[in-house]
């Protein structure tokens, strides 16, 4: 009798442990697992989880070679790669993160309910790996998920556009555009009263303006909805217009020397613009002459280089 009472004892308390370990519990992210890797999209840059260094080849037909990277900033637990399309240039996301207790009223609301106090340090580093600058971003509470680093573009004298998610599953995402001069600067911020989402962002190769295209606020009709956004980076304007009924597939390929930017499809026409509204129309011939081909279809939705791939390193 007592055998039979203590095999059921313990199997209820078996039962009771797997159901404590499968209850949905709110942590921290962890650091990537060590043997994740990201690779730069024109393959200069090569990043393992948890190396101190990282593997640079100047020239396709170079061999890689290290680059002692800055040690993790005080108190973060978790490091990110984010690289440009083609540049020389690449960011490094430390950031820290802890559980903080809501309070609620409710029964045990003290205990149960949690959010993630998430703070970023980002840092612009050269293939030398000489940190060029250093920004702290505002601390961000986020309810159940830590914010991420989406897209990068960097322009040829430095400046440098980012794009930061901060997410809240109770509510809209959240999108933070920052862009910075050479010497680290913030030079114009768009949040999400202006974008509730980003699909895209480029950057003109003398870094004087910005091209957006995702779900925003257009101030003429007042009217949320698909657009297209040009921003002088050093000036106070902006020019938005709707984006016309289209696949969700990436449409930006460049500036030229005057700022025109491309593209706008619609109906199948492609159309550069200015930050004044003016549009010029264009066949797939000159809009490849004058901006090159058309962007790779995979868009910001998984972008190369964000340290969080699951694909195995490659052998030494």
């Amino acid at each position: 009798m007592l055998i039979a009472e203590l095999s059921l004892s313990l199997l209820l308390s078996a039962a009771f442990a797997q159901e404590a370990s499968t209850a949905p519990r709110l942590k921290a992210r962890p650091a990537p697992t060590p043997g994740e890797f990201a690779v730069s999209p024109d393959g200069r840059f090569r990043w393992i989880a948890g190396d101190k260094h990282i593997n640079v080849r100047p020239a396709p037909n170079k061999p890689e070679r290290k680059v002692a990277l800055p040690p993790l900033e005080k108190k973060s637990i978790r490091r990110k790669m984010l690289f440009a399309e083609r540049s020389p240039l690449f960011l490094i996301i430390d950031e820290e993160d802890q559980e903080v207790g809501l309070h609620l009223k409710t029964r045990r609301g003290a205990e149960k309910a949690k959010a993630l106090l998430l703070a970023s340090t980002l840092r612009l580093l050269d293939s030398e790996g000489r940190v060029l600058w250093t920004r702290r971003m505002q601390d961000k509470a986020i309810v159940g998920k830590s914010g991420d680093a989406r897209a990068l573009s960097v322009a040829n004298d430095g400046t440098v556009a980012v794009l930061l998610q901060d997410v809240d599953p109770y509510a809209k995402a959240r999108p933070y555009i920052h862009v910075f001069d050479p010497k680290g600067r913030e030079v114009k911020s768009l949040d999400y009263t202006k974008w509730t989402r980003v699909d895209e962002l480029l950057l003109s190769p003398d870094g004087k303006a910005l091209m957006v295209r995702g779900f925003g606020l257009v101030p003429e009709d007042g009217e949320w909805s698909k657009a297209f956004g040009y921003y002088p980076t050093r000036a106070d304007k902006e020019f938005l217009i709707p984006a016309p009924k289209s696949p969700d597939e990436r449409q930006l390929r460049g500036f030229d020397s005057l700022l025109w930017a491309c593209c706008i499809k619609e109906s199948g026409q492609l159309s550069a613009v200015t930050s004044a509204g003016a549009r010029q129309a264009l066949t797939e011939e000159d809009a490849r002459k004058r901006f090159g081909p058309p962007p790779t279809p995979s868009g910001f939705q998984a972008p190369p280089g964000t340290g969080e791939r699951k694909t195995p390193a490659p052998a030494p």
